[in-house]
């Protein structure tokens, strides 16, 4: 199955998040069985204030939850991802991810995260 990149938005409830030399970029099968978002935090990046969540997703018909890692220099967290409304919440021990949770980003941080049933050969 062939896969199709896409363009995500990354919102926020408070002040906007702007990329500056981050990156954010999405990929998906065709089928609409499953999709990937890849968040890179760049030296020009500011992370805004409140909650994040994605959006602009292909349609995933059935697709409700996705999973996912938070990285900085230091350590890893896992994140866990619920469909809902045409957007993707992004959750670190039941609390919302964004601009100081689970950590205070900064350049050379990734989010990652994926949903529905992604096939074993996909790499980032």
């Amino acid at each position: 199955m062939e896969t199709v990149r896409f363009t995500p938005t990354l919102q926020t409830s408070g002040q906007f998040l702007e990329l500056g030399n981050g990156y954010l970029q999405g990929v998906c099968d065709e089928a609409g069985t499953w999709a990937a978002v890849s968040l890179g935090i760049g030296t020009s990046t500011v992370c805004g204030t409140g909650r994040w969540w994605f959006a602009n997703l292909p349609l995933m018909p059935g697709v409700t939850t996705g999973t996912g890692i938070a990285v900085n220099g230091k350590s890893a967290w896992r994140i866990a991802v619920v469909l809902m409304a045409g957007r993707a919440e992004l959750f670190v021990d039941e609390r919302s991810v964004g601009a100081t949770h689970p950590f205070a980003w900064e350049a050379d941080d990734t989010l990652k995260v994926v949903f529905g049933l992604v096939p074993n050969h996909f790499h980032w």
